[in-house]
């Protein structure tokens, strides 16, 4: 009860908190950064004239290509889409199955999530899951933040998330709302666990003001033993003038069909980092 009652007060203060004044924190450097002109522009002018009578590597002839080059090209080729192939070999994902969704996991005789059938066999063809948390970086900036997903059996979905960001910086309350809003493709499906990316866009709002960016997500929800739930998560983007990271990473326990859980969560803004404890509450749908 002493733990609830703290999550109780977190959320009350972010918010109802005091009035949000912009403040020289963590928060107020996010604001630059993100006002900032993009720091890709302002290139060396004389680039252009010089690149121009620069030797490619490509110029020679194919027929001329040293074999080592080919082989490491082709082993960096493997790492590099080894975060697509690699799930779907371990899940025996052949793309000639459907999935059932059951109301949650572990949930009757699912030994994990998904139930993969034939098409004919499918009672569910949508499913969702909406999660909210809260959490702090151990100083003075706390955070609230929400998730809605929305997924078929045809392997694509809508991810969106948002989170909103108070500090007390310097005796002064500041605050922002960032989110994301992602369609997704569920590439790599099992019982024991889900694979996804996607595409779209991130956002911030700060007291009437909005910018936006470039967003590429990745992510799985793994199912390694019953009740328990292990979900991770990356987005890299942009948003106005700063590059976005963000990693997050929790694990929970199924009751019925809600999941509580803790992890952490890190976001980097431009090189303005924010890691943060957190622990919520998933309903599964």
């Amino acid at each position: 009860m002493a733990a609830l009652r703290r999550t109780a007060i977190v959320a009350t203060v972010l918010l109802l908190g005091a009035p949000v004044a912009h403040a020289d924190g963590i928060l107020g450097r996010i604001r630059g950064e993100v006002n900032e002109p993009s720091h890709g522009d302002g290139g060396d002018s004389d680039g252009g004239s010089s690149g121009s009578s620069s030797t490619s590597p490509f110029d020679d002839d194919e027929d001329d290509a040293d074999p080592f080059v080919e082989l490491i090209g082709g082993v960096l080729a493997g790492i590099v889409s080894s975060p697509i192939t690699l799930p779907i070999v371990i899940l025996d994902d052949e793309y000639d199955r459907v999935p059932d969704f059951p109301d949650a996991p572990w949930l009757g005789n699912s030994d994990g999530y998904l139930r993969m059938t034939a098409p004919t066999d499918v009672s569910r063809t949508w499913a969702g899951q909406l999660s909210f948390d809260t959490g702090g970086n151990f100083d003075d900036l706390y955070s609230l933040n929400g998730r809605l997903l929305l997924e078929h059996q045809n392997r694509w979905g809508l991810d969106t998330s948002w989170s909103h960001l108070r500090e007390n910086a310097a005796g002064k309350w500041d605050g922002l709302t960032l989110g994301d809003a992602n369609v997704v493709f569920r590439f790599a499906q099992g019982e024991a666990a889900q694979f996804y990316t996607g595409i779209g866009l991130n956002w911030l709002t700060d007291a009437g003001d909005f910018d936006a960016g470039f967003n590429f997500t990745y992510g799985a929800d793994l199912f390694p033993t019953k009740p328990l739930v292990l979900s991770s998560s990356i987005d890299l983007g942009h948003l106005g003038g700063a590059t976005l990271f963000r990693s997050r990473t929790t694990i929970g326990a199924m009751i019925d069909r809600f999941e509580i859980y803790s992890g952490f969560d890190y976001l980097n803004v431009e090189g303005v980092d924010i890691p943060t404890g957190i622990a919520g509450l998933r309903l599964w749908y």
